[in-house]
């Protein structure tokens, strides 16, 4: 029974003790203490918030909230091609305003997918839980228009956390693709064994990847020197700059202080000649090893298909501590589909403020949502 309700909306992504937000968000492959690093360490131009809606004074349901400016073109610049494409990437660019939103985001600006924290007793087939929302989207409506906010975006729910959403949601906001979430699941032993699992042309190419890359050292640290620690934000930058998607960019204090504060988080880098030409970010948290970003020096990555030889070294040390999942995030997700990765679906569920340009959204939908090299089928995690 729901009753006694208030609804906090506070400053900062987590604003409840770790354990309300372990036992809320249990299945999430983000810890607390990475939730922590990402609202200390700050993310450019985002702002974090979030709602704590109470039943006699106890969390019942959270909504971690972000609120951002997102350019149309982004979803838009992945589907051109040729002259087109430059021009648009060119406008983008130089006049970002032109097409920038300011979105109110429920969900996770960085995470694998979004999701809303529920009490585990909380019955959401229950009238009482439809009441809620009817609240919960009265208050979203409120900070839209305090902030002057032009669009409100349940982003990147699966087949699983959508199912959180009500159907005043569900059925009156525009729902679009998003990128699938791609994961390796470690259903064998040995590194031969994976080997013989995927195709006979991607098993020749990830083995001559490996004798291409001989020359590199591979070094696995929780501790890295400070200048490596400057020499992987300005690779991070690059990567950022050349994305065509991204929502903001993290401060060098992620990066900084993420192995000194998330249990279990390691930094796989590689060198040549004594040089860092890369780095990959990953976390192990649970039985899962999440890759959290990864970039190279653009010509030594494609010399020596270090991306490939990454991916080698991320299999070994999921083999070497018996983990059960490899998640590789949202983005080239034909090649981790060749890789052995099944696919997870991914919407963003949003409205515009103003009527009518929601309806030329809705009309236009698939022009801007996401659309995935590979069928996927909408399964489960």
């Amino acid at each position: 029974m729901l009753d006694s309700l208030t609804i906090e909306l506070q400053n900062k992504l987590k604003s409840v003790d770790d354990s309300i937000w372990t036992e809320f968000f249990i299945d999430h492959p983000d810890s607390t203490s990475m939730i922590n690093l990402m609202q200390d360490s700050g993310t450019n131009p985002v702002e974090f918030k979030s709602l704590v809606i109470k039943s006699r004074n106890k969390p019942a349901v959270i909504l971690p909230l972000f609120i951002t400016k997102y350019s149309l073109l982004t979803t838009v610049i992945p589907e051109m091609n040729g002259k087109i494409k430059d021009f648009a990437i060119h406008l983008n660019k130089h006049f970002p305003q032109w097409f920038q939103v300011k979105v109110l985001g429920i969900g996770f600006v960085e995470g694998e997918y979004g999701e809303i924290g529920l009490d585990k007793n909380l019955n959401i087939e229950n009238a009482d839980y439809t009441s809620l929302w009817d609240e919960i989207i009265k208050t979203l409506k409120s900070l839209q228009k305090n902030l002057k906010l032009d669009v409100i975006a349940f982003k990147d729910f699966t087949a699983i956390t959508k199912k959180q959403l009500p159907k005043s949601i569900t059925n009156n906001y525009i729902c679009a693709n998003s990128l699938p979430f791609c994961v390796l699941d470690i259903n064998f032993k040995t590194l031969d064994e994976y080997l013989k699992s995927i195709s006979h042309e991607m098993k020749r190419y990830l083995n001559h990847s490996i004798k291409k890359s001989s020359p590199i050292e591979v070094m696995i640290t929780n501790s890295p020197k400070t200048n490596d620690l400057d020499t992987i934000y300005s690779l991070y930058n690059i990567q950022v700059e050349s994305a065509e998607l991204s929502f903001g960019k993290h401060n060098q204090a992620y990066f900084d202080n993420i192995c000194k504060t998330v249990s279990g988080a390691q930094y796989v880098l590689f060198y040549l000649d004594s040089r860092l030409i890369g780095f990959d970010l990953i976390v192990t948290n649970k039985n899962v090893l999440v890759q959290k970003y990864i970039a190279f020096d653009k010509e030594v990555g494609r010399k020596y298909n270090l991306y490939f030889r990454a991916f080698i070294e991320k299999i070994k040390i999921c083999l070497a501590h018996n983990l059960t999942q490899l998640y590789l995030g949202a983005s080239l997700e034909e090649t981790k589909y060749k890789l052995g990765c099944h696919l997870i679906p991914s919407y963003i569920y949003f409205q515009h403020k103003n009527p009518i340009i929601n309806y030329y959204l809705q009309k236009f939908k698939k022009h801007i949502e996401y659309v995935s090299a590979i069928t996927i089928e909408d399964n489960v995690i």
